[in-house]
């Protein structure tokens, strides 16, 4: 039985994007399904996907199993945080951006 294409699919920006996260200080343990990352925050867990920004608002961007998590997450009142870029990370952080 073979898996399906995007079983194992990591998108090529994630290297650069955990490690951005990580410089800023997020404790991250990758997870694989049903989201990429488990991520720790001053005090607060999040479950983080990461996606290719050019990839954005296609029809497979995501899984049909990320997108069942996604809404039973959503459906709890919770939030799955979506990084595709380094200011996706600082938005999510609370940070600012240096002049």
């Amino acid at each position: 039985m073979t898996m399906p294409r995007y079983a194992a699919r990591r998108d090529n920006n994630e290297p650069e994007v955990i490690a951005f996260a990580k410089l800023i200080g997020w404790r991250l343990w990758s997870l694989g399904k049903p989201c990429d990352w488990l991520g720790l925050r001053r005090g607060a867990w999040h479950t983080i996907e990461v996606k290719n920004p050019n990839q954005e608002g296609h029809a497979d961007e995501y899984t049909p199993d990320q997108r069942k998590f996604m809404a039973e997450v959503a459906a709890c009142g919770g939030r799955v945080l979506v990084w595709r870029t380094k200011e996706d990370v600082m938005q999510d952080s609370g940070a600012r951006a240096s002049a």
